[in-house]
């Protein structure tokens, strides 16, 4: 037992990973507080007030999401050398402008064994490693079982024939609008990903297919591409608009593959995401597709249950930051909840929850098709059988007091 900080970075915020991560290590007996780096207009708090609380908490743990301590200019120095630090990481760095400038940084700060990073997908921690030269551990997400329970009545009704899938798509209008925002020297090479990427095999590797497209334009555009994107906000931002367009066309041809064969729901809602609404989607499916759109941008809290009990089973369609092992929340959610999973595959998910629990993993679109079917066809008593399986797997293996567990064990042994 012992005590753990968590930097965000802002004041008055507390991130979904926080809160879930700061509910496992007080089941485990730990306390823990939440402090931020800087204020809420996003100024470096003084290193002198930042400081007396650290020593004034005398933390065991300190735990940051991704590269939040680094809103702060001399946080290697704040904190007491003797106290482990632990990033975590459940997105990618390509589009953090703060990473992507301080790659020195971060190296020097992991050769003094102070702070552990920790990043949720294989793939991206072999790039950590190319660009740190040093080792990166993995942890995954989890969820709640407070939050997410079987019982919960569905957020909509009359979906049980539906496959389901919460969760959002970029909107052509604003990828159009990021567009604005880089060079027209890069137009043309994005559009031309996003033609690929409306093609490519699953999973859509979404940063691979842009450096192709950029590696085969002409050298003079791929020059001056190349030498705007030396800035790290440059970078981030092509980055994040490349992000997007492999998440449209993966998520828009997994549920044009679904929507071929049996009717589907999209339970959208995002707080800082310009998304889809329901006729843009509906326009990109087949016609006569029975289809359902809810907005969800307003279900709090405890309503998120009901999202992921809805339907005759769950639909998912990973983005493409996810490309090894990255697992998103739902997974975990939808586990909890203990209904069955449709899901795009990746190789680190049969490890997550072996003999499959919940999960049913798609190669490609015509399997996400035939899986359809097959899951359609089960009985209430075969979808109640697989969906408890997958949560008796979760509540064994990936509570936030499991990755808790997991957690608190990496930040007290040496770093790899």
């Amino acid at each position: 037992m012992g005590s753990v900080l968590f930097l965000e970075s802002f004041q008055g915020t507390a991130s979904l990973f926080t809160l879930g991560l700061l509910s496992g290590a007080r089941v485990c007996g730990w306390t823990g507080s939440v402090r931020a780096v800087a204020d809420g207009r996003g100024a470096a708090r003084p290193a002198s007030e930042l400081c007396g609380e650290i020593r004034a908490l005398a933390p065991d743990i300190i735990v940051f999401l991704m590269d939040a301590a680094f809103g702060h200019p001399s946080i290697e120095n704040i904190i007491p050398a003797h106290i482990p630090c632990l990033s975590l990481w459940f997105d990618d760095f390509l589009r953090s402008p703060q990473t992507l400038g301080a790659w020195a940084r971060w190296q020097t700060w992991q050769a003094s064994g102070q702070v552990q990073v920790c990043l949720w997908d294989g793939w991206w921690r072999d790039r950590w490693r190319d660009h740190t030269n040093h080792t990166a551990s993995a942890v995954h997400l989890a969820a709640d079982p407070a939050d997410f329970v079987p019982a919960a009545q569905p957020f909509v009704s009359g979906l049980e024939a539906s496959a389901v899938m919460v969760g959002t798509v970029p909107s052509l209008a604003s990828l159009q609008q990021d567009e604005q925002g880089i060079p027209t020297v890069l137009h043309p090479l994005l559009r031309e990903a996003a033609r690929v990427m409306e093609q490519a095999p699953w999973p859509i590797r979404a940063y691979d297919i842009f450096q192709l497209s950029l590696g085969a334009a002409p050298a003079k555009i791929r020059i001056a591409a190349e030498r705007w994107m030396q800035l790290p906000q440059s970078a981030a931002l092509v980055h994040r608009q490349v992000w997007r367009l492999g998440k449209r066309a993966a998520r828009v041809r997994g549920l044009r593959a679904v929507a071929g064969v049996m009717p589907v729901a999209l339970l959208s809602g995002h707080g800082t995401e310009s998304y889809a609404g329901g006729d843009e989607i509906r326009a990109e499916l087949p016609p006569g597709t029975h289809f359902v759109y809810q907005d969800t941008r307003s279900v709090g809290r405890g309503a998120w249950s009901g999202l992921f009990t809805a339907g005759a089973f769950q639909l998912q369609i990973t983005d493409p930051q996810s490309i090894e092992s990255g697992v998103p929340y739902r997974v975990f959610e939808t586990a909890a909840c203990g209904r069955p999973l449709l899901t795009d595959t990746r190789p680190g998910l049969p490890e997550l929850f072996p003999g499959g629990g919940h999960l049913y993993c798609a190669s490609d679109e015509e399997d996400l098709a035939a899986r359809s079917l097959a899951l359609a066809a089960l009985s209430d008593e075969e979808r109640q059988e697989v969906g408890g399986a997958g949560r008796q797997l979760f509540l064994e293996s990936h509570t936030w007091e499991k990755r808790w567990i997991q957690v608190a064990g990496l930040a007290q042994s040496p770093p790899p």
